[in-house]
């Protein structure tokens, strides 16, 4: 705004216009060696070379049993063999890091490619970084996923799985409609490749041909990938032989992943909220004292909402009498206690006698008393024509 002679008046509208300019000819590929894991794979692999391309934001990666230069060129080729019969992307730029050996150097010049090398210890500047980050995060979170039984060591035939899956989840910078796969490879067919949990606990049919007469018809093994070459078709990791197998019938024993259920809590919420939004559509454009008692209750339904139902007005306490306590008609004594001290007994205390002697008293005499005396029973004469007065005389 400009101010002249105290008028604001308004300035001139003006359109900046940006430029920057892209090298469209350049198709720049970034590589970069992740660090050694932990476990040494069954077939010697130890790290693993991590390649991204960036018109696709493709990310790819290979297995390696040393960063010397041999393994380094091999891992490479191996990759570059694979962008190149998709038959979309042909790099030109290839960017390393500073320690490339000369003639890892020179096998990528052979494919056409200009060699650029990034400032020493400066690695932001190479995108493999970042991508080395992302591919490390999702491998992780499948080996946190596999079969507790799932040999660590056959860690490397995950990799192309993982690859796989990676890709199908981040989009392409050329086409940020498509994913990274469908930009290098096409759309993901998933009834012809169908996808499970890696590393998961199976067990696939044995065909007639592989097992003996009397045999089992079926083995086990753990998801290694889906095979891209058949139609529906898994790739098995046999758990007696270590060895990869083919098959189209596969159990998978998965049965901890369970679908989430309602607990109570969550269906006592939802009853909650329901109610609430009943009991809110029906009190609309009713200002009384029915609208007033409903949105309270609609107040103390909410959820985290704990303040006591105040009742507004002067309410007269209910006509009911207060109950009058009841007497008892029989009161009971307690017995006198079974322990008492010397002192508090009434009788006299002998001479020369103990004070504060404990006495215990019974209530109830131990043994009863006979109700006839053996004199009794001896002297008692028999009644006359009895059985004991006859046994009685033959013995006189």
């Amino acid at each position: 705004m400009e101010t002249e002679d105290n008028v604001t008046r308004p300035t001139e509208r003006k359109k900046d216009v940006y430029v920057k300019v892209f090298d469209a000819t350049k198709k720049a590929l970034y590589s970069d060696q992740t660090g050694r894991f932990p476990v040494t794979s069954s077939r010697g692999h130890k790290y693993v070379m991590v390649a991204v391309e960036l018109d696709g934001n493709y990310i790819d990666a290979e297995a390696m049993t040393s960063r010397d230069t041999k393994e380094l060129t091999r891992a490479y080729q191996k990759i570059w063999k694979r962008w190149e019969a998709t038959g979309v992307i042909n790099p030109n730029w290839h960017v390393l890091d500073n320690e490339a050996p000369e003639d890892f150097k020179t096998n990528i010049r052979k494919n056409g490619c200009f060699v650029e090398l990034t400032p020493a210890d400066v690695h932001r500047r190479n995108i493999a970084e970042q991508a080395i980050q992302t591919w490390k995060g999702h491998f992780i979170s499948v080996l946190v996923g596999v079969d507790d039984k799932f040999p660590l060591h056959e860690w490397d035939r995950l990799i192309q799985q993982v690859t796989l899956t990676l890709n199908l989840l981040r989009q392409s910078n050329v086409s940020p409609n498509v994913s990274a796969y469908a930009h290098h490879h096409g759309q993901f067919d998933y009834n012809r490749m169908p996808l499970a949990p890696m590393g998961c606990a199976v067990q696939f049919h044995e065909n007639p041909n592989w097992r003996r007469t009397f045999g089992e018809h079926a083995a086990d093994g753990w998801y290694v990938k889906t095979s891209p070459e058949h139609y529906r078709c898994h790739i098995i990791l046999v758990k007696k032989t270590r060895q990869l197998r083919i098959s189209d019938t596969v159990y998978f024993k998965h049965k901890y992943l369970t679908q989430p259920t309602l607990t109570a809590k969550d269906r006592l919420m939802k009853a909650i909220l329901e109610l609430s939004r009943v009991i809110s559509n029906k009190i609309k454009g009713k200002p009384d004292e029915q609208h007033q008692a409903l949105t309270k209750i609609t107040e103390v339904f909410k959820p985290g909402n704990q303040l006591p139902i105040i009742l507004t007005g002067d309410e007269a306490p209910p006509n009911v009498p207060p109950k009058e306590q009841q007497i008892p008609r029989v009161h009971k004594t307690e017995p006198a206690p079974r322990v008492q001290w010397q002192d508090e007994v009434t009788s006299p205390i002998p001479q020369n006698h103990p004070k504060n002697q404990l006495i215990v008293k019974s209530l109830q005499p131990i043994l009863k008393q006979p109700k006839y005396s053996p004199k009794q029973i001896v002297t008692a004469e028999p009644e006359p024509n009895s059985i004991a007065a006859r046994l009685l005389a033959r013995k006189c």
